[in-house]
């Protein structure tokens, strides 16, 4: 039967230009600022530990060079809106196994993205759990120890990370609104120490005292250097946007606008935060006892106030308060580390740059578990090595720094080379400062920014044997996978291959739709012969519409199989059950992030009239339809929408039935 209605191989129709029209300037702000402004809860410590004194000024001058780097990935992206950042700049700018060495780099940064922010969350967490922070006395008989705050902190943070690779095993959604009221809510805290800071305990002069307190106070050159190099971990994170911008809207507005506010809350936040830092803490104590946790730190330093008569403890209010929140940043900033390295290694296995097995799809879930297990398993791993090193956390700092400073040198070096390959290329914002060589424009702040990467860049790997033995064991073991992997396929080393998707043009309406019955899983044919019986009436048409909802680990064009089988084969019996009732079924497959967004979008295109939802008895996690859909669309379709309450009953029943059993 199933293949007898299986007569027509459909296309699946991947709804892109409706996904550009979704995210704006805020939505890409934001989750910008989610990944760069998180960097600061652990920055600041990680960079005292070699600048000491001198950190703010360390996090200032690689500030400069944040925006460098910006103006850099403003201009590529908004000239090549596509995921990947500079992992497609460096394709389109040299050739493929450029391409794959920026994108394999990347994937280390995610990594580490997931072990720093795991450990450090945990490390605040340590508000509520001292033993996290500090040793405990243990008395067993005539046994006494103490407990290892650094071992339990180890463990939690690995406990985290598998625990989040769960969730997004089984598919997990990021919702704009969400990532915006978080960073608003980040940015408003954050300001409030600055202000609270300069009002109640700035002193600019213990400050300026330091170079002449001696080598516990202010750093030597090589420390300052040192320092320099990791306070560039305060600004990692900026491809966010560029990983994004494939489904913004008007991106040749929305992206430069959104890097631009980053300039200015990141910078603002990065160099202020260590000024009061310095006020209130000496900068021994803030390299040793709060180096995993600055933050936190600022907010223990908080003094009391009277207002209105009242004595207020800033400190009691500001600790948990700043405990939650960096939690919760820094969870937020873990998992996406997690998809980041997911989304991206799906994107360069569609490009043949690694095995297929490494971008397989859970056949349930329909998330590219094995590259969520394993990036999350080497993160774990990272952290894991922190049970024999002590300082494990400056170690992942300095491979964090060492992997960025790759990313950004690869960035500023391919946005040269698309100047001089395609220089009339369409360049919706254009990086400042250019010198004309040879009739090519070159941008002098990429070129001063490559020098200064590598410097730094080389600084880090030769400061820490461990750093640069992972760092070199990534990179040539990857290339050399990748090399044996395109020469076993008989792939060319050098050139762009990609595995072709079935891709085509939206459906092209006639004069209109009157009734669009969305379908998932088994067909519900109640609701497709009730549009039959009403176009039998009205002589209407009927448009099937199966959804595919495409969880945020995986690009929305990615290739699901199984969906898109069961997809064909629920559309097929509907077409079936159309010429029973000698009515036609248009039918269409759609990919898209929300179920709910694509069924209103469909009506407000094909101009609907009525909307047939159906509550099909499938599972309660796997129905498209039910809960949040329904209600979506009820509030927001263009038309009007019947739902089988019968059948919700029913199915609500059933559940209840099977609660008391």
């Amino acid at each position: 039967m199933a293949e007898q209605l299986r007569s027509i191989r459909r296309k699946v129709i991947v709804e892109k230009e409706k996904l550009k029209r979704e995210i704006g300037t805020a939505a890409l702000f934001s989750a910008g600022y989610g990944n760069v402004g998180s960097s600061i809860y652990y920055a600041l410590g990680a960079t005292a530990v070699f600048a000491l004194g001198a950190s703010p000024l360390a996090i200032a001058l690689a500030g400069i060079f944040f925006v460098f780097t910006v103006w850099s990935f403003s201009e590529g992206t908004a000239m090549m809106p596509f995921a990947g950042g500079a992992s497609y700049f460096s394709r389109k700018g040299f050739n493929e196994s450029v391409s794959f060495f920026t994108g394999w780099v990347d994937l280390l940064c995610y990594v580490v993205t997931i072990a720093i922010s795991s450990y450090t969350a945990v490390k605040y967490l340590a508000y509520f759990i001292p033993a996290l922070k500090y040793p405990v006395p243990v008395t067993i008989g005539n046994f006494a120890f103490q407990t290892s705050p650094h071992f339990f902190s180890i463990m939690a943070a690995i406990i985290v990370v598998t625990g989040l690779m769960a969730l997004n095993v089984r598919g997990v959604k990021e919702a704009t609104s969400f990532n915006i009221f978080f960073a608003i809510l980040d940015i408003a805290t954050q300001a409030l120490l600055i202000i609270l800071g300069a009002t109640l305990v700035l002193n600019i002069g213990k400050i300026l005292s330091y170079p002449y307190l001696g080598p516990e106070y202010w750093p030597t050159l090589k420390g300052f250097v040192q320092g320099f190099a990791i306070a560039m971990i305060s600004y990692s994170g900026i491809d966010t946007i560029s990983q994004m911008s494939e489904e913004a809207y008007d991106y040749k507005k929305t992206v430069p606008k959104s890097y631009f506010l980053l300039i200015i809350v990141v910078l603002i936040m990065s160099v202020g935060l260590p000024v009061i830092a310095g006020s209130v803490m000496d900068p021994k104590e803030l390299a040793t006892t709060w180096s995993e946790d600055p933050i936190a730190g600022i907010a223990y330093y908080m003094p009391d106030i009277a207002l209105f008569g009242l004595n207020i403890d800033l400190s009691a209010i500001l600790g948990p308060w700043i405990a939650v929140l960096a939690v919760s940043i820094l969870l937020m900033a873990t998992n996406a580390g997690i998809m980041g390295a997911s989304r991206l290694a799906y994107s360069m296995g569609q490009h043949r740059q690694l095995p297929s097995a490494v971008f397989k799809l859970h056949r349930k879930y329909n998330t590219p578990f094995v590259a969520i297990i394993f990036f999350s398993l080497c993160a774990a791993g990272l952290l894991f090595v922190g049970v024999f090193f002590r300082d494990i956390f400056i170690k992942l700092a300095s491979l964090y720094a060492y992997s960025a400073m790759l990313i950004f040198t690869m960035a500023h070096v391919s946005i040269i080379a698309l100047r001089i390959k395609y220089p009339d290329l369409e360049r919706p914002y254009k990086t400042k400062f250019n010198l004309k060589i040879a009739g090519k424009e070159i941008p002098i702040t990429a070129v001063i920014s490559i020098f200064v990467n590598m410097f730094v860049w080389v600084i880090i790997a030769t400061g820490d044997r461990w750093t640069g033995n992972i760092g070199i064991i990534w990179i040539v073991g990857g290339f050399v996978l990748y090399v044996m992997y395109r020469k076993k396929h008989k792939l060319p080393v050098h050139e762009e291959v990609t595995i072709e998707r079935v891709v085509e043009a939206a459906y092209q309406p006639v004069d209109f739709y009157d009734i669009i019955v969305p379908t998932v899983g088994d067909l519900d044919a109640e609701m497709i012969q009730a549009a039959c019986k009403i176009a039998q009436r009205d002589k209407s048409r009927i448009l099937a519409i199966y959804v595919i909802e495409v969880p945020m680990t995986l690009p929305v064009d990615a290739v699901i199989p199984a969906e898109k089988e069961k997809g064909e084969r629920a559309l097929d019996q509907a077409e079936m059950i159309g010429k029973e009732y000698g009515v036609e079924v248009d039918t269409k497959l759609v990919q898209a992030r929300s179920a709910g967004k694509a069924i209103v979008e469909e009506a407000v295109k094909r101009k609907a009239d009525l909307i047939l939802l159906g509550h099909p008895r499938k599972t309660k996690a796997s129905d498209i339809l039910s809960g949040r859909t329904i209600n979506y669309v009820a509030q927001n379709a263009p038309c009007r929408v019947w739902v089988d309450v019968a059948e919700m009953r029913d199915t609500e029943q059933i559940s209840g039935s099977e609660a008391e059993l």
